[in-house]
C-alpha cells in the first residue's frame, strides 16, 4: 500500500512536470534513469574471462568474438516497465561494464576507490571485488593491453602519466573508438544480409593462399558476432512474450506483444517499420558497447537514415507524428541509460558519465542539397 501510494504520488507529480512536452511514459523513464546510481557490471569480464581460459591458442578476432557471443547467449536481460525500445549492454541500467582485456586495473589496483571517489563513483559489491581479484586479475595480469604498454614505456614517461601531467590511460583502458557505424545497413539488410556477405568472401578465399588465412578468420569471426547478436534479439523476442503471457493490462500486453514481434524481426532481417528500424539501431548500438568499453559509438546523422522508414509510415497511416516523437524520446533515453566504465584518471578531465554518443541533424545531402527534414526537428525536440 505505501509502495502503490509514492508511484501514485510520482505519477501526479510527472504528469504536472512540463518538460519539453513529453509524454508520461517518457517522464517515468527519465525519472527513472535520473533515480538509478551508476554500478558496476562484470558478467563481461567474467564470461569474457572463461571464453579466454578454453581458447588459448586461437587467433585474438575469434576469441574475442567467442567471449561477445558468451555474453549475448549468457548476460542478463531485461525490460523495464512501460518501454517501448528496449535492450541494455549490461546487468542494470547506468552500469559500466569492464574490459579487462584492455585494462583490468581499473578495479584490481584500487577497487574500493570506484566507489567513493568524488567524481563519477560507481557502485561495487563484496562479492565484484572478489570476483576481480580471485578470478579475472589473474588471469589478465601481463597480459592486457594496458600492463603491455606499462612494460614497455619508460619509467619517467609513467611518471607524468601518474602525476595527469597527460593522460595515457584513457587509451587503454577502453579507448577512444570515435567512430559513426553504419547503422543504415544493418536496418536494410539486417544481420542475415551482412551473413550473405561475408559467406560470398570467404568462397574467394583460400587458406593455402598466403595472407587467406587470417581473413578466413576474421570472417569467421564475423560470423560468430552475428550468431550473437541473433541469439541476443531472440532472447530478448521470448522475454517480451513471456512477460506479454502474465500481463493483465490490455494497453501494455499490446506493446509487449510487438515488442516481441519487433525483436524477432530485427535485426536479423531488414526493418520494414520507423519503430522496427529505431530497434534495430538500438541493438546494433547495445552490441557494440557489449562488445568493447569504448566511448563514441555516435549514431551519427540519425534524421538521414531513419527519414525513409518515418516517411513510409507516415504516407501508409500506421504512425502519427505524435507517435514517432514518442519513440524517438524512447530511443533517446535508451542512450542515456549506457556508462562508459572509467578510472580515475580519465574523470579527473571528463567527469560526467560521458560516453560521447554523437548525432547531428540537417546539413546537406551529397549533392549540396538541403537535408533537413521532419525527423531533423524532432530529434532536436
Amino acid at each position: 500500500m505505501v509502495v502503490a501510494e509514492k508511484e501514485k504520488g510520482l505519477t501526479e507529480r510527472l504528469e504536472e512536470e512540463p518538460f519539453g512536452g513529453c509524454t508520461l511514459r517518457i517522464r517515468k523513464a527519465r525519472q527513472r534513469w535520473l533515480s538509478t546510481t551508476p554500478s558496476v557490471c562484470l558478467e563481461r569480464a567474467k564470461f569474457m574471462t572463461e571464453v579466454f581460459m578454453k581458447t588459448e591458442g586461437e587467433l585474438t578476432a575469434v576469441r574475442k568474438a567467442k567471449a561477445f557471443r558468451e555474453l549475448c547467449q549468457r548476460g542478463t536481460i531485461f525490460i523495464q516497465d512501460d518501454e517501448l525500445i528496449i535492450g541494455c549492454p549490461g546487468s542494470k541500467i547506468r552500469a559500466g561494464m569492464l574490459s579487462p582485456d584492455d585494462n583490468h586495473s581499473v578495479l584490481s589496483d584500487d577497487p574500493d576507490r570506484i566507489s567513493t571517489r568524488e567524481r563519477d563513483p560507481f557502485v561495487i559489491t563484496e562479492e565484484q571485488k572478489r570476483l576481480v581479484k580471485e578470478f579475472i586479475e589473474p588471469y589478465w595480469k601481463g597480459k592486457s593491453f594496458w600492463d603491455v604498454w606499462r612494460a614497455r614505456v619508460p619509467e619517467d614517461l609513467q611518471q607524468f602519466e601518474k602525476a595527469v601531467v597527460f593522460d595515457c590511460v584513457v587509451r587503454a583502458e577502453g579507448g577512444p573508438v570515435s567512430i559513426v557505424p553504419n547503422y543504415g545497413l544493418v536496418m536494410n539488410i539486417g544481420i542475415n544480409g551482412i551473413r550473405t556477405r561475408i559467406n560470398d568472401q570467404l568462397a574467394f578465399l583460400d587458406a593455402a593462399i598466403a595472407g587467406d588465412y587470417e581473413k578466413i578468420a576474421y570472417l569467421d569471426a564475423l560470423l560468430i558476432v552475428c550468431d550473437g547478436i541473433e541469439t541476443l534479439a531472440k532472447r530478448y523476442a521470448r522475454l517480451a512474450s513471456e512477460k506479454a503471457g502474465e500481463e493483465k493490462d490490455p494497453r501494455r500486453k499490446a506493446e509487449l506483444e510487438k515488442i516481441a514481434e519487433t525483436c524477432r524481426q530485427v535485426p536479423a532481417k531488414p526493418a520494414r517499420t520507423f519503430r522496427e528500424a529505431l530497434q534495430s539501431l538500438w541493438f546494433y548500438q547495445v552490441c557494440l558497447w557489449m562488445e568493447h568499453n569504448g566511448n563514441s559509438y555516435a549514431p551519427g546523422r540519425v534524421d538521414q537514415y531513419l527519414y525513409p522508414y518515418y516517411k513510409k509510415d507516415i504516407a501508409e497511416g500506421r504512425l502519427t507524428r505524435e507517435q514517432a516523437q514518442e519513440l524517438l524520446e524512447c530511443l533517446m533515453v535508451k542512450f542515456n541509460e549506457v556508462n562508459f566504465f572509467l578510472s580515475n584518471g580519465w574523470v579527473i578531465n571528463i567527469p560526467g558519465y560521458v560516453a560521447f554518443q554523437h548525432s547531428c541533424c540537417g546539413g546537406v545531402t551529397e549533392d549540396g542539397q538541403d537535408a533537413v527534414n521532419d525527423l531533423s526537428y524532432m530529434w532536436l525536440q
